[in-house]
């Protein structure tokens, strides 16, 4: 609330010169960043985080069907172009299947072209024209039966669409990159490999080196967007990259933690890994960026660690009632002290403001 002894007009003046001053959409993060600059006196950042937190009008509402409409439009045109070659595939001849699929990435990167990337529909369309370079090699591979393993196939439909994913400034499309990095590694880690003898040739270790290249893609998401990035302002793809990440190293550490027969090095790398990474996030994102969301994945993902552990050291012998109500007793308590915790950052973070 704005005190009587500060105007109005005052307030969107503050607010205007440091947004042009920054150039950044006028997010909470963006906020919070400019009051603890002191480019926001306390008043005019409760005014501003106000408006941008707001109810969005009827016609941003519009505005959002709108978008989310031509997404949904989009990803059916794709899903039925790939589905309309698989099932006439014997009946199509050669020509008719590349210059079909051809077609419609010369016509998605027209659009984009005719659109520019700076709108949705410009980067849509580019997304699409992405997404069909796969289905074009893989018609291309089957019809003349180039023989290339499929992790081949996915290195190549990743590199003809890395430039266009780094001119679009789109972060779908970055994850659809990534995603097709990741298919790429993992096909070829199954096909190819290491020798059998090797510890290098354990799924524990290619898991470990998979959230080891989504750590590195989360951290360049925080990096992008903590130097003004607008397409990286939003925290949906940080987030979505986090849990991916935890997922990850927890998968790889999970024998160690449940005492499983098949402990590896890379299982005691990847446990190392995920305590060093929460140590870092409860840190980072209570003390320097302030997300409630990756507290609360970094305090499930240590419950669920402690959990495992601590079930693993009370029934490893035997199971009975008592030991059964104690595990359920610790882990009520862990629930309810991350719970307590989680709102008292809230309420502090609230009342900083």
């Amino acid at each position: 609330m704005v005190t009587s002894g500060m105007s109005w007009p005052w307030c969107m003046n503050c607010c205007h010169k440091a947004f042009v001053s920054t150039d950044r959409a006028a997010t909470p993060e963006v906020l919070e960043a400019l009051h603890r600059s002191g480019q926001l006196s306390p008043a005019a950042f409760a005014r501003a985080l106000s408006l941008s937190c707001a109810s969005p009008s009827a016609q941003r509402w519009r505005r959002l069907l709108d978008w989310l409409l031509l997404g949904l439009g989009v990803t059916l045109l794709l899903v039925g172009v790939v589905l309309l070659v698989a099932f006439n595939w014997a009946a199509l001849p050669a020509f008719v299947k590349l210059g079909l699929v051809a077609a419609l990435i010369t016509s998605a990167a027209f659009g984009a072209w005719h659109f520019d990337l700076s709108t949705l529909p410009g980067r849509l369309s580019l997304t699409g024209a992405a997404v069909l370079i796969g289905p074009l090699l893989a018609i291309y591979g089957q019809t003349y039966q180039t023989g290339a393993d499929p992790w081949q196939l996915f290195l190549a439909w990743a590199a003809l669409g890395a430039l266009w994913a780094v001119i679009s400034n789109f972060a779908p499309l970055q994850l659809i990159e990534l995603v097709l990095v990741d298919v790429t590694f993992a096909l070829f880690w199954e096909q190819v490999g290491s020798p059998e003898d090797s510890w290098r040739s354990t799924e524990a270790t290619m898991t470990l080196v998979l959230g080891g290249l989504q750590l590195l893609a989360w951290a360049g998401a925080e990096l992008g967007a903590h130097r003004g990035l607008d397409w990286l302002q939003g925290r949906w793809l940080h987030r979505l990259l986090a849990v991916a990440t935890l997922g990850l190293f927890g998968a790889t550490c999970a024998p160690v933690v449940v005492g499983s027969s098949s402990e590896h090095p890379a299982e005691y790398v990847g446990l190392l890994a995920l305590i060093a990474l929460l140590v870092a996030m409860f840190a980072y994102f209570t003390q320097v960026k302030r997300d409630l969301f990756m507290v609360a994945a970094a305090l499930a993902a240590a419950m669920s660690l402690i959990t495992f552990s601590f079930g693993r050291v009370l029934l490893e012998h035997h199971v009975d009632v008592g030991e059964v109500f104690v595990l359920g007793v610790f882990i009520i308590t862990e629930v309810g002290s991350a719970a307590w915790l989680l709102r008292g950052l809230h309420r502090r973070w609230e009342g900083s403001r």
